[in-house]
C-alpha cells in the first residue's frame, strides 16, 4: 500500500514553511508531545468536517464498485488457510491505496484542481461539472491539510525526516470494516534487526500511524483497543520549562539516538521509592575490537535510559545485557532474545543452589565464570524484569501486554488518531453494527544510518 509522494519544486518549498508562524496549528501541541512520548494514543475530534469526510467516503464507494478494495492480509477471519494462501471470509476488512495520492501530491496546493494531469475522479460519475469541480477543491483542502498535519507533527515531535519527501515515503490508504470484522493485535513497525535480511534494506521506517475516521455515526464495536504501559511516566511540558528538549534524546517511547525500542525493564531507581518501566532500546552498532584481528566489529546489545541527563551532564546509559553478535545466532533475534532472559532468569539460581548444596572442600571455584559465559543479561535481575514489547506466544495465549492497560479509542467521524509506530501494540475491535471506515497512513522517518566506522 506505499504510494510514493512527488511534489514538485514549488510544493516541497512551501511544505517547510513552519507551523509555528501561523496564526492557528490543527494540532494540540502540548497533549501530542505528552500523549506520543508516554506510549499512548492522541485523538484529536472534528479534524475534518462533514463535507470532507462526503468525498472520502464517496471515493471509497468507487473504489468498491471497480472492485478494488480487496482483503488485508491481517484481517484474515478464516483460520483455514488454501493451497494459494490465506482463506478470506466476507466479514475481511477491506482496503486500497489511495488512488488520488501521488497526482495531487505533485502541484503545489495553490494549483487548480482541474490543471494537473491524470486527476481521479473523485467524484465519480456525477454528470454536474460545477459538483465535480466542487468535490476537486474539497480533495485539495484534505490534502492541504494532510500536508499540514505531516510538518507539524514533524516540529512538535522533533522528528525532522519526516518532512522529507522521497518515492519510499510516506503510505497512505482507504481501509472499510463491516459487521464481524476485526484486525488482531500486532505492530505497526519494528526494529531493523527484527524485519531479517531486509531490515537495514529500506530507506525510510514508520514513525507515526495516523487515521482520520469516516465512520457511520451508528457505528457499534470497531475500537481501537491500545495497550499502553502502566508504570511510565514522562512529564514532557515539565522539561520544556526546565529548558530540556521537549522530544528530544530523553526517555521516551520509540527510539533513542536511531535505536528502536524492542521492550520494557521495571526498575527500582535511586530516590523514586516506587518501581518505574522504562524503555529498552537495541543498539545494533556497538563497537567490540576482535581480540585475534584487532578490527573493531559491530555488535547487538541492550540498553534503557535511566536519567535524561547524568551530573557530568550526559545521559545516564544503562547497558542491560552483554554485546552479541547477532549474525551467530540461529533463529530469530526476538526469540532468542527472550529465550536468553528466561534461561537467565533461572540458570544463575541452578547452578548458585547447585553449588551452595556442596561441601565446602567440594565447591567449585569457576562458578562465576560459569555464569558469566552463560548469561546474555548483565545480572539475573535484568533478566527477570525484562519483557519484549511483541510478545506474540504471549499473546496467542490470551493475555494483554505485560505492564500493561487497555486505552479504547471510539472512531468518532470526521476524528484524527495518531500514536508511535513502533511502540505501541494494538488493535481493532470486532464491528457490530454498520460499516468502519478511515483514511490512514503512516509517516515515515529516515532509517538509521550506518556508523561511518562500520560504513
Amino acid at each position: 500500500l506505499v504510494s510514493a509522494l512527488t511534489p514538485t519544486a514549488q510544493s516541497q518549498t512551501q511544505t517547510q514553511i513552519s507551523p509555528s508562524t501561523e496564526s492557528k496549528r490543527l494540532l494540540d501541541a502540548q497533549r501530542l508531545r505528552s500523549t506520543i512520548a508516554n506510549g499512548r494514543v492522541y485523538q484529536q475530534e472534528h479534524f475534518i468536517d462533514e463535507d470532507q469526510v462526503q468525498v472520502l467516503l464517496q471515493d471509497i464507494e468507487r473504489l468498491c464498485a471497480e472492485n478494488k478494495m480487496i482483503p488485508s492480509g491481517l484481517s484474515n477471519t478464516l483460520k483455514e488457510r488454501t493451497v494459494e494462501g490465506q482463506n478470506f471470509g466476507s466479514a475481511d476488512r477491506t482496503t486500497a491505496p489511495v488512488p488520488w495520492w501521488n497526482d495531487v501530491l505533485s502541484y503545489d496546493s495553490g494549483c487548480s484542481p482541474g490543471s494537473r494531469s491524470g486527476s481521479a475522479d473523485v467524484a465519480g460519475n456525477m454528470n454536474n461539472a460545477s459538483c465535480d469541480s466542487n468535490n476537486e477543491n474539497i480533495l485539495q483542502s484534505i490534502i492541504d491539510k494532510i500536508h499540514s498535519l505531516q510538518v507539524e507533527t514533524s516540529e512538535i515531535l522533533q522528528r525532522p525526516t519526516m518532512k522529507t519527501h522521497s518515492p519510499q515515503q510516506h503510505e497512505c490508504y482507504y481501509s472499510r470494516s463491516t459487521v464481524g470484522s476485526l484486525l488482531p493485535r500486532h505492530m505497526d513497525e519494528r526494529h531493523e534487526e527484527l524485519k531479517g535480511p531486509r531490515g537495514w534494506m529500506m530507506p525510510t521506517r514508520r514513525s507515526i500511524s495516523w487515521l482520520i475516521y469516516l465512520s457511520d455515526d451508528e457505528l457499534e464495536g470497531g475500537e481501537l483497543r491500545a495497550f499502553p504501559q502502566n508504570n511510565f511516566v514522562v512529564d514532557v511540558e515539565n522539561r520544556i520549562e526546565n529548558g530540556e528538549d521537549g522530544c528530544g534524546e530523553g526517555v521516551f517511547v520509540g527510539s533513542h539516538g536511531g535505536n528502536l525500542q524492542i521492550g520494557w525493564i521495571d526498575m527500582e531507581l535511586q530516590g523514586k521509592g516506587t518501581e518505574t518501566t522504562l524503555p529498552v532500546y537495541l543498539d545494533s552498532w556497538f563497537n567490540v575490537q576482535n581480540s585475534k584481528t584487532g578490527e573493531s566489529e559491530p555488535h547487538c546489545i541492550l540498553y534503557t535510559v535511566i536519567a535524561d541527563v547524568g551530573a557530568d551532564g550526559t545521559q545516564n546509559i544503562l547497558y542491560i545485557t552483554k554485546p552479541w553478535n547477532n549474525d551467530s545466532i540461529q533463529m530469530a533475534t526476538s526469540d532468542f532474545i527472550k529465550k536468553q532472559a528466561e534461561v537467565d532468569s533461572n540458570v544463575v539460581s541452578s547452578i548458585v543452589n547447585r553449588n551452595n548444596s556442596k561441601a565446602d572442600s567440594e565447591k567449585s571455584d569457576t562458578t562465576e565464570h560459569k555464569l558469566d559465559e552463560l548469561l546474555l543479561f548483565v545480572n539475573q535481575t535484568y533478566a527477570k524484569a525484562f519483557r519484549l514489547l511483541e510478545d506474540r506466544q504471549s499473546w496467542a495465549e490470551g493475555n494483554d501486554p505485560e505492564g500493561s492497560s487497555r486505552q479504547d479509542v471510539v472512531p468518532k467521524r470526521g476524528s484524527l488518531v495518531m500514536f508511535d509506530s513502533v511502540s505501541v501494540p494494538h488493535e481493532v475491535m470486532m464491528v457490530k453494527k454498520n460499516t468502519r471506515a478511515a483514511l490512514a497512513g503512516w509517516f515515515h522517518e529516515e532509517t538509521q544510518q550506518f556508523p561511518v566506522n562500520f560504513a
